[in-house]
C-alpha cells in the first residue's frame, strides 16, 4: 500500500548538527526537519561523531522537539579496511535504532564512510535514499594535503559509485545541482532552497533614514568570504558620503579573523569597523533588525541562508554575482550584486543604497516580499516532502 501523502518516517544524518552548547551551528539542518514536522511528518536525526580512540559510545537527547541520537564512529576512513569497520559500526547503530521504523534516509553534512553505512542500511531496510548537498564540495575533497591528489582521486570514485545507489540528490541551488549533474548524472537530482524563519527575522518597527548608516555583514570569516576586499573598500566610501557617517559591523569567526584586524588598523579603520565574534542566532536576527544594509561578498557559496535571513528583515541585501544567491537576488530590483573580488564593484554598490535613499527603500522592500512569499521553511519543506513522495510512489509501483 502506498504511503505517498501520508506521514512519513525520516531519519536526518548529519556530522554537523546544533547542540545545547552551539544551538546556531548548522541550524537550517534543524529547520529543515522541524519544517518537515510541521507537515506532519515524523522525523528522529542521528549525528555521527567520528573520533580517533577505538570504541563507540551512543547518547541520546532532545532538541528543538526532535529525538537526536550522538552516535561515535572511528574515523579511520583512510585505512584499506574500512569496509570492515562500516560493517562494525553497521552493527552498533542496529543494537541502538529500530530502522524498520522509517521509510526515508536523509543525508546531510556527511563523509565518504558515512555515505557507505547508511547507503547499506538503506538496501537492508528498504529504505529509500535522500542525499543533500548545502555546499559546493559536491566532489569529494581530502587532507591532509600529503597525497592528496591521490586520496581525492580515490574519494571520487567511491562518491561516483556510492551515489549511483542513491534515490535523489538535492541541492540547496541550481548552481550546485549543476555541479552535481557533471559529476552524477545517473542520479536524480532536485533543487531545493534553504528557507528562513520569517518569524526570528523580520523587520523593525520603523524604517526611518538618518545621517548614519550600519553595513552589516554574518559570515565565518575564512577567505572565500570576501571580507578583506569589503574592508578595503572602506576608505574610498568614507571619502564619497560624507557627511553621512558610516560604520562597518562585522559577526563572525573564522581563521582570517587575526589578519583582517590586521588589515583594519594598518588602513586606520578602527573608527569605522567592528568586530563582534560569535553571537547567537537572536542576536544575529537583533543586530540585522538595527541595520540599514547588508552585504556579504562571497565568491564561493551555494547559496547563503544569511542573505535570506537579511532580506527577510528587509534589509537591502548584496551578494556576489555567479553565486548561488543570484538565483534569488535580480540586481536592481530586490537586492544587489557586486563581482567577485572586486572592490571597486563593492564601492559602487554601497555607495548606491547609501546615497540613494528611494533605492534603498524599494530594493528593501521587494527583497523582503519576495522572501515571505516564496522562500520559508515551511516552502522549503513542502517541495522536500514532495520529492520524499515521488521516490516513495516509485518505490509502491504506483498504488
Amino acid at each position: 500500500m502506498s504511503i505517498v501523502g501520508k506521514s512519513k518516517k525520516i531519519l536526518f544524518i548529519s556530522r554537523y548538527y546544533p547542540s545545547k552548547d552551539a544551538p546556531q551551528y548548522c541550524i537550517f539542518i534543524q529547520q529543515q526537519a522541524n519544517a518537515l514536522v510541521a507537515l506532519g511528518n515524523d522525523v528522529d536525526v542521528i549525528v555521527p561523531i567520528p573520533k580517533r580512540s577505538w570504541g563507540v559510545e551512543f547518547k541520546k537527547n532532545e532538541l528543538a522537539g526532535l529525538d537526536v541520537v550522538y552516535a561515535e564512529y572511528t574515523a579511520h576512513q583512510k585505512l584499506l579496511f574500512s569496509r570492515l569497520l562500516a560493517w562494525k559500526y553497521i552493527k552498533e547503530l542496529e543494537s541502538n535504532i529500530d530502522f524498520n521504523n522509517y521509510n526515508v534516509i536523509s543525508l546531510h553534512m556527511f563523509d565518504e564512510f558515512l555515505l557507505d553505512v547508511f547507503i547499506r542500511i538503506a538496501r537492508r531496510y528498504r529504505l529509500k535514499v535522500v542525499v543533500h548537498f548545502h555546499g559546493l564540495n559536491v566532489i569529494y575533497e581530502k587532507e591532509p594535503p600529503l597525497l592528496h591528489r591521490i586520496l581525492q582521486n580515490r574519494g571520487n570514485i567511491v562518491y561516483k559509485g556510492l551515489l549511483k545507489k542513491v534515490d535523489c540528490i538535492v541541492g540547496v541551488s541550481n548552481k550546485v545541482c549543476k555541479l552535481a549533474k557533471m559529476h552524477y548524472s545517473s542520479c536524480q537530482i532536485e533543487t531545493v532552497y534553504n528557507g528562513v524563519d520569517i518569524n526570528l527575522f523580520k523587520p523593525k518597527d520603523s524604517n526611518s533614514i538618518t545621517d548614519h548608516v550600519d553595513i552589516l555583514c554574518v559570515a565565518n570569516l575564512n577567505e572565500t568570504k570576501g571580507i578583506d576586499i569589503l574592508i578595503q573598500s572602506v576608505p574610498k566610501i568614507l571619502i564619497n558620503i560624507k557627511p553621512i557617517k558610516f560604520h562597518l559591523h562585522l559577526i563572525g569567526i573564522g581563521t582570517m579573523m587575526k589578519s583582517l584586524k590586521e588589515l583594519v588598523s594598518e588602513l586606520n579603520l578602527k573608527e569605522y569597523v567592528t568586530f563582534y565574534g560569535l553571537k547567537s542566532y537572536e542576536q544575529v536576527a537583533e543586530k540585522m533588525r538595527q541595520s540599514d544594509i547588508f552585504i556579504l561578498p562571497s565568491y564561493r557559496e551555494a547559496l547563503g541562508c544569511v542573505y535570506l535571513e537579511a532580506m527577510a528583515s528587509k534589509l537591502p541585501t548584496i551578494g556576489c554575482s555567479t553565486q548561488g544567491i543570484e538565483e534569488i537576488i535580480e540586481d536592481g530590483e530586490n537586492g544587489l550584486l557586486v563581482k567577485p573580488k572586486d572592490v571597486n564593484s563593492i564601492i559602487e554598490k554601497l555607495l548606491l543604497v547609501i546615497r540613494d535613499n528611494k533605492l534603498r527603500e524599494s530594493i528593501a522592500e521587494s527583497g523582503w516580499r519576495e522572501i515571505c512569499s516564496k522562500y520559508t521553511w515551511e516552502d522549503s519543506a513542502r517541495k522536500l516532502d514532495k520529492i520524499y513522495d515521488s521516490i516513495l510512489y516509485e518505490r509502491s509501483g504506483g498504488e
